[in-house]
Protein backbone atom coordinates (compact mmCIF):
# COMPACT_ATOMS: atom_id res chain seq x y z
CA UNK A 1 0.00 0.00 0.00
CA UNK A 2 1.29 3.57 -1.17
CA UNK A 3 0.69 6.38 1.12
CA UNK A 4 0.72 9.69 -0.91
CA UNK A 5 2.18 13.25 0.29
CA UNK A 6 -2.05 14.16 -0.28
CA UNK A 7 -2.86 11.36 2.55
CA UNK A 8 -0.19 12.10 5.07
CA UNK A 9 -0.95 15.82 5.00
CA UNK A 10 -4.95 15.26 5.31
CA UNK A 11 -4.37 13.42 8.48
CA UNK A 12 -1.64 16.18 9.66
CA UNK A 13 -4.07 18.83 8.58
CA UNK A 14 -7.36 17.08 10.71
CA UNK A 15 -4.76 16.47 13.52
CA UNK A 16 -3.96 20.01 14.10
CA UNK A 17 -7.93 20.91 13.52
CA UNK A 18 -8.86 18.69 16.58
CA UNK A 19 -5.45 20.26 18.67
CA UNK A 20 -7.34 23.50 17.99
CA UNK A 21 -10.96 22.65 19.19
CA UNK A 22 -9.63 20.53 21.92
CA UNK A 23 -7.34 24.10 23.40
CA UNK A 24 -10.70 25.98 22.94
CA UNK A 25 -12.16 24.09 24.49
CA UNK A 26 -10.18 23.37 27.34
CA UNK A 27 -9.38 27.02 27.56
CA UNK A 28 -12.93 27.64 27.89
CA UNK A 29 -13.72 25.36 30.39
CA UNK A 30 -10.19 25.42 32.37
CA UNK A 31 -10.43 23.40 36.02
CA UNK A 32 -6.83 23.63 36.59
CA UNK A 33 -7.02 19.67 34.86
CA UNK A 34 -3.86 18.47 32.80
CA UNK A 35 -4.94 17.24 29.13
CA UNK A 36 -2.63 14.64 28.46
CA UNK A 37 -2.93 13.22 24.43
CA UNK A 38 -1.25 10.54 23.15
CA UNK A 39 -0.57 9.50 19.52
CA UNK A 40 0.24 6.45 18.05
CA UNK A 41 2.86 6.23 14.55
CA UNK A 42 3.18 2.80 13.10
CA UNK A 43 6.69 2.23 12.58
CA UNK A 44 6.28 1.80 8.50
CA UNK A 45 4.98 5.72 9.55
CA UNK A 46 7.91 6.31 11.13
CA UNK A 47 10.08 4.83 8.40
CA UNK A 48 8.27 7.01 5.83
CA UNK A 49 8.44 9.85 7.90
CA UNK A 50 12.12 9.36 8.66
CA UNK A 51 13.23 8.98 4.79
CA UNK A 52 11.08 12.26 4.04
CA UNK A 53 12.62 13.83 6.75
CA UNK A 54 16.11 12.55 5.56
CA UNK A 55 15.55 13.53 2.01
CA UNK A 56 14.56 17.43 2.71
CA UNK A 57 17.88 17.31 4.68
CA UNK A 58 19.73 16.26 2.45
CA UNK A 59 18.56 18.61 -0.27
CA UNK A 60 18.60 21.79 2.15
CA UNK A 61 22.19 20.52 2.55
CA UNK A 62 22.72 20.49 -1.15
CA UNK A 63 21.42 23.60 -1.91
CA UNK A 64 23.35 24.93 0.84
CA UNK A 65 26.57 23.82 -0.81
CA UNK A 66 25.97 24.41 -4.49
CA UNK A 67 24.88 28.15 -3.49
CA UNK A 68 28.42 28.64 -1.14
Amino acid sequence: MTITDHQVGAVIRTYLKNKRDTLINVASSSNGRDVNDQVSVSEEGKRILFERMGKRVAEKAQADVSSA
